[in-house]
């Protein structure tokens, strides 16, 4: 979804007549790189490479992931923001969220209140920019978690600013059915326009009988 994004590409927009948006020039360009730079896994795209980093000429982490492995990159590593994040595509990307959890009826909530407290206090989200993990939620704090001169950070700093959520599936079967169709056409990498237009006009079919909404 980051390189459908950064493309300026989009998998659905509920503002058009016609919503599903995923074979659209931009979306499909996006996947057509996509799939020609993953090639046969010999560039890192998930969390299970960021361990083995060194052994990709090219790889996309998070800074989740950078936080914790950043004592490992030298100067050898060019950091790089999104390819497609260029003045001809909006190079927005997707916001990553952490979600704090409370079983409902089984907690204390005076208890819960006093933990949320604490999870956005200064302190604690100072910590966080100590720890350059993420990007704390606090603004007094955001600054914090950046080094300036710094690569990495001068990269991730500026994909910041173009942050959005354009990425929720409210429907289970729906988001199987485009999570996996997509999946599926990137890793064959043929053909891939022909087929991201059969997908489209699957659950354009699927929408209409259905009635569900992105």
């Amino acid at each position: 979804m980051n390189f459908v994004l950064c493309f300026g590409g989009r998998l659905f927009c509920l503002e058009k007549d016609d919503p599903v948006c995923f074979d659209s020039p931009e979306t499909v360009e996006a996947l057509t790189f996509f799939s020609s730079l993953r090639g046969k896994r010999k560039t890192g795209f998930g969390r299970e490479d960021a361990q083995n980093y060194d052994r990709f000429a090219v790889s996309v982490l998070d800074r989740q992931l950078y936080s914790t492995h950043r004592r490992k990159f030298d100067d050898d590593f060019i950091f790089l923001p999104m390819p497609g994040a260029s003045a001809a595509h909006s190079g927005r990307s997707i916001q990553a969220t952490e979600l704090f959890v409370m079983r409902r009826g089984s907690v204390d909530r005076d208890l819960c209140m006093r933990i949320m407290g604490v999870l956005w206090s200064e302190k604690f989200q100072d910590h966080l920019a100590e720890l350059r993990y993420g990007i704390p939620i606090r603004r007094s704090s955001l600054e914090r978690a950046f080094l300036p001169g710094n690569p990495a950070d001068t990269a991730f700093r500026s994909a910041m600013e173009r942050l959005c959520n354009d990425y929720s599936l409210s429907s289970p079967a729906l988001f199987d059915l485009v999570l996996y169709g997509i999946s599926s056409i990137v890793e064959q990498g043929e053909q891939i326009e022909d087929r991201l237009r059969e997908l489209a006009d699957g659950v354009r079919i699927y929408l209409k009988y259905t009635k569900q909404e992105s």
